[in-house]
């Protein structure tokens, strides 16, 4: 996995969109027909404001980091690591990623949590 620094002016949490598993049963009444469950909130990062910190490589491609770079709100640095000193990060990268494994078990396709902005 690749790291890169963003920095941001502002602290906050970035998903890679808004994925869901649909659970809805079309034979239940219409009142509960609709069912939904949110698996979006598994697949964030929450970015710290302040001084440049190391953040998996594949985040900068995510249509949130897209638009707050464009709004001026975070910078990313071209400087970019094959692995990272930061345990925390490495953990939840790692976390973030098992998290996409499940999703796409759960949904029975595949995709990529470099591909989500796109």
């Amino acid at each position: 996995m690749k790291y890169v620094k963003i920095q941001s002016n502002k602290t906050i949490r970035v998903t890679a969109g808004l994925q869901f598993i649909d659970n809805t049963n079309p034979q239940a009444n219409t009142a509960d027909k609709l069912k939904i469950s949110a698996e979006w909130p598994k697949l964030a990062f929450l970015i710290v404001k302040g001084s440049p910190q190391w953040y998996p490589e594949y985040i900068t491609k995510w249509n949130t980091v897209q638009t707050l770079v464009k709004r001026g709100v975070m910078t990313i640095s071209n400087e970019v690591k094959d692995d990272c000193e930061d345990e925390k990060v490495k953990e939840i990268a790692n976390k973030v990623d098992n998290n996409m494994k499940q999703y796409n078990k759960k949904v029975k396709k595949e995709v990529s949590l470099d591909k989500l902005g796109e």
